[in-house]
């Protein structure tokens, strides 16, 4: 191994170095468990080999086992080994709440204004409604006649109507409970069916305490909605809500709802239920790698709830400004999404990156996900050499992310819900990045010019369609197909602001930049800040590109104006720390100046400015959640 070769080894051989011995597939408990477990569609045995690479562990090992799985029978040379580092539970050594001090500026005020969390929700379900949650009727921005509501006030009503559901589960037998008229107003009072509740929240109905029934309505009532414009497209009601019937994944989503109820009702008793909530969430994360680095393969249900988990406590983590700032070197909810990009890379086999094959849709929604939040990031960090002291892996990088490539044309140029942009897009986001490093550290140029304006092009071919209702002049946003439609455009523009600046290396004040910021205010001016249409697919990172890249007064003033509106909300959530942080930038006045002459028509000649930008982030240790 010291000439960095590979060896290979039958798969049932003692492998040197071997972290330890097999394990058997952790049993969950039946109680919570309603997912099968079928068997991970893989080939033969006899077509497995697993190979050893030369790879630095922590603690001694410098190898570790890679799974690659290729039909020996094929004439086509076998995929690339996947490395399987040890992975790491990202959570393990954060911050208990307590032990650091929660915002008082997201503690919703009596007339708080909706904004990622929904907070003017109904306060019962009519009879007549057999749907789960109600749909509620959307309100134009500028609408006065809207009112606020009171969040605590709100909580304090839950709380009594789960007090006389537990009451009435007592009184009555489960067959009375059917025809108990008392008992079903109270669960309509929760905003939900007592005729045809999904399997999470039949059991909380029927066997969770009233704490309990009030974490998961919140979560059900108040956040989820707020994750999308749209119900029968928001992936956290569709795919993640039925992972909860396993109880790690269930405690992992009920803790997003606790760091909100949190800013509420502040209490010892709140604080030791989030903690608890936030160990079992742990527990199974610990378990899952555990197996997985002990080189076994996770069956799908397993791999299912582990990637969930870890989404769900990274999006906990990110509206955690206060816990981030007392642990600045270690970046949870990163290292959390890193972990999920190696599962997804070591399970989904090279099949599934042809465009024919599809995915289920609960494993569709973790690749997006992941790929969002890891590409979007590393938007605003610098190339992996300069952050690891290491080469380009020029091929690694090229191959990343394949497992977002799946379904047809039409399927990646879709809106997705959630994200508010489409899967292709994300492509190209990764794709910028990529053809960047290879200009910096590549060192072949060759084949280098083609790539970027196929780049260029395939932004330019992403224009979303404009809806029939929204005119050209249109100052409002009306509707959800007009507040998708912004958003997207919103979305492309700020792509199209990253190429130029990161990859073309063109100065702020060059004219093509200067026409995409004024396009990007433009969409911006007339986004909503608040309200039923505003929610966690708002175009987070062009607004920010916008405020932070402005070269003309007015648009950063938008920027800031849109900023500041959804602060006043009053939400938890990323707006707040990103705002702060890009007054930060603004106080180092390192983005370069104004200079007259013109630019060089050679790209290796351009001042990479954007790269000096992003390593004085990168001193400062500031990462940014750009989601």
């Amino acid at each position: 191994m010291a000439d960095g070769s590979v060896q290979e080894h039958a798969a049932t051989s003692s492998p040197p170095h071997a972290p330890g011995p097999h394990s058997q597939p952790p049993a969950y408990p039946p109680e919570w468990t309603a997912l099968p477990t079928p068997q991970c569609p893989r080939t033969s045995a006899a077509a497995s080999r697993i190979f050893y690479l030369p790879f630095p562990i922590p603690g001694g090992s410098t190898t570790f086992p890679v799974q690659v799985y290729y039909d020996p029978n094929s004439t086509s040379e076998p995929p690339t080994a996947h490395i399987r580092r040890r992975l790491k539970n990202p959570f393990k050594t954060v911050i208990p709440f307590g032990g650091f001090e929660l915002d008082p500026s997201f503690q919703p005020g009596s007339q708080s204004l909706s904004g990622c969390v929904k907070y003017d929700r109904n306060e019962k379900l009519p009879r007549s409604d057999r749907n789960p949650i109600k749909q509620y009727p959307v309100h134009q921005i500028g609408d006065k006649s809207r009112t606020a509501h009171d969040p605590i006030a709100q909580l304090k009503r839950d709380h009594r109507t789960a007090t006389d559901i537990q009451n009435w589960r007592q009184k009555i037998s489960s067959v009375e409970a059917a025809h108990c008229d008392k008992l079903m107003d109270s669960v309509r009072c929760l905003g939900f069916n007592p005729f045809a509740p999904d399997p999470v929240t039949k059991r909380i109905l029927e066997r969770g305490s009233p704490t309990e029934i009030i974490f998961y309505t919140f979560y059900r009532r108040n956040w989820i909605p707020g994750r999308s414009l749209r119900e029968d497209d928001n992936p956290w009601l569709r795919d993640f809500l039925y992972v909860c019937q396993n109880r790690f994944v269930y405690h992992a989503f009920m803790s997003i709802a606790a760091v909100h109820l949190l800013d509420n009702l502040p209490s010892e008793k709140n604080f030791q239920h989030a903690n608890q909530l936030f160990f079992v969430a742990g527990q199974g994360i610990d378990i899952a790698l555990k197996q997985y680095n002990s080189g076994q393969t996770l069956s799908p249900a397993q791999l299912d709830c582990i990637l969930t988990s870890l989404i769900a406590l990274a999006t906990q983590d990110v509206s955690l400004p206060e816990r981030r700032k007392a642990m600045s070197e270690h970046c949870p909810w990163l290292e959390a999404l890193y972990c999920c990009e190696q599962l997804l890379d070591s399970h989904i086999p090279d099949p599934i990156y042809q465009p024919n094959v599809q995915m289920t849709s609960l494993r569709a929604a973790h690749c997006k996900f992941v790929a969002r939040g890891i590409s979007i990031a590393e938007t605003m960090r610098p190339l992996e050499p300069a952050r690891q002291g290491s080469t380009y892996d020029r091929t690694r990088a090229a191959k990343r992310f394949r497992w977002l490539v799946y379904g047809s044309k039409e399927e990646q140029n879709r809106v997705e819900g959630g994200l508010g942009m489409c899967r292709r897009l994300l492509g190209l986001i990764k794709q910028i990045t990529h053809w960047s490093g290879v200009m910096s550290y590549g060192g072949d140029r060759e084949g280098i010019i083609p790539q970027l304006e196929r780049i260029m092009r395939g932004i330019e071919e992403m224009r979303p369609e404009r809806p029939k209702k929204l005119r050209q002049e249109s100052k409002a946003i009306a509707t959800a197909d007009d507040m998708r439609y912004v958003s997207a455009e919103a979305y492309r523009l700020g792509v199209r602001l990253y190429a130029q600046c990161r990859l073309l290396r063109l100065p702020r004040w060059y004219p093509d930049v200067s026409k995409t910021l004024e396009e990007l205010s433009t969409c911006v001016s007339i986004l909503p800040t608040h309200g039923n249409l505003f929610t966690a697919e708002a175009p987070l990172f062009p607004v920010f590109y916008l405020g932070l890249l402005a070269t003309e007064p007015r648009h950063r003033e938008v920027a800031v104006a849109w900023f500041q509106g959804v602060i006043r909300t009053s939400t938890r959530s990323t707006v707040p720390p990103l705002y702060e942080s890009l007054h930060t930038i603004w106080r180092w006045d390192i983005l370069p100046a104004w200079r007259p002459g013109e630019l060089c028509a050679s790209l290796w000649q351009r001042d990479p400015w954007w790269e000096g930008l992003v390593a004085e982030m990168e001193k400062q240790q500031l990462i940014l959640c750009l989601t």
